[in-house]
């Protein structure tokens, strides 16, 4: 119990990152990344695979990722569309406890996505390399060039961050 509680601490104490800051180590990762291989329209995960950490926005709501550690938990907030629901079912994080919410102050339509693995010695870890981590279902109005994601950590079993980027 201990562990997971941690787990939820670090994704609170983490997620203010606020990668416009010039001293961020987010920006080194996400410049080489963005400037890199990442394509718009990604129709599987490993189209991204040129790229280490980093997760992008599929064109059916698939959100793909490609790490180079296993890990745990993840975290990111997601903002463009209605969210109507996640699903897990045949993906990576099918065995993870996934839950998301709104997040008012930041605008309408914008929300944070928590993962985490709640089993006794973290028996679901996912392992690095690339795959979908879940979809998302939008409502009908969804439009892959509005979406933009932010704010995107992921826990390693040792309960270290991984920091991500994307190209959305």
């Amino acid at each position: 119990m201990f562990k997971k509680m941690f787990i939820l601490l670090l994704f609170i104490l983490f997620s203010c990152n606020d990668s416009s800051s010039p001293s961020s180590p987010v920006i080194g990762l996400c410049d080489s990344c963005i400037l890199g291989s990442l394509q718009s329209n990604v129709e599987n995960s490993c189209e991204i695979s040129g790229c280490n950490n980093v997760i992008e926005i599929g064109i059916a709501g698939e959100v793909f990722y490609s790490l180079d550690s296993d890990f745990v938990g993840f975290q990111f907030d997601i903002k463009g569309g209605v969210i109507n629901s996640i699903i897990t079912n045949d993906t990576d994080s099918e065995n993870l406890v996934i839950n998301y919410s709104e997040i008012p102050p930041i605008g309408e339509n914008s929300y944070t996505i928590i993962a985490y693995d709640y089993s006794e010695n973290f028996q679901n870890k996912i392992d690095s390399g690339c795959g979908t981590l879940m979809i998302i279902d939008f409502d009908n109005n969804y439009d892959q060039s509005l979406i933009e994601v932010s704010n995107i950590i992921f826990i390693d079993s040792d309960f270290n961050t991984v920091d991500a980027c994307n190209n959305n």
